[in-house]
């Protein structure tokens, strides 16, 4: 699943050159097994960061739904989740419910182990986005390799430093 923001509003030209520019890329979903995720972010020039690389066995994200039926899914409850170059907790499978640091309270139906909302480290370093354009179509990417689950993503966001943005006045 993909998705997409278009900004415009950037000088032209006008590039992330420092992580600090970059405050957090947020997302609010949820999906009944995270160990078969894979999420990333892709700049305009198509520079990613891969945010969580599958694992964290046994581990909601969000309060999702487990006992939908495969062929019509309802959605269950998204909670909101960030990925920071400053994050006070690790990845996603570090803080899952076998990580091992973990952040998990009870979420769901039926209530299982569900990943704290947050703020998380990326499994690759968002530095790996320096030098990407500001304008242009940034993508937000979740690949699921298990089909016997499912999730729903709300919406999501990236956060860019206010001072990297022409004045409105």
């Amino acid at each position: 699943f993909t998705s997409t923001i278009n900004y415009t509003q950037f000088g032209a030209g006008q590039t992330l050159t420092d992580i600090n520019q970059l405050l957090g890329i947020c997302v609010n979903m949820e999906h009944s097994y995270m160990a078969d995720l894979v999420v990333r972010i892709i700049s305009p020039n198509g520079q990613s960061a891969v945010l969580h690389q599958q694992g964290g066995d046994g581990t909601y994200v969000g309060g999702a739904n487990d006992l939908d039926n495969q062929g019509n899914p309802v959605a269950g409850t998204c909670w909101n989740y960030c990925w920071s170059a400053t994050a006070p907790w690790g990845t996603w499978a570090q803080s899952a419910a076998s990580g091992s640091t973990p952040h998990v309270m009870p979420g769901g139906t039926p209530a299982s182990n569900a990943l704290i909302p947050g703020t998380y480290t990326p499994v690759q370093p968002l530095g790996n986005l320096l030098g990407s354009p500001l304008n242009g179509t940034w993508t937000f990417e979740v690949c699921d390799f298990w089909s016997l689950d499912n999730g729903f993503m709300c919406d999501w966001s990236i956060d860019f430093d206010p001072s990297l943005f022409p004045s409105l006045f």
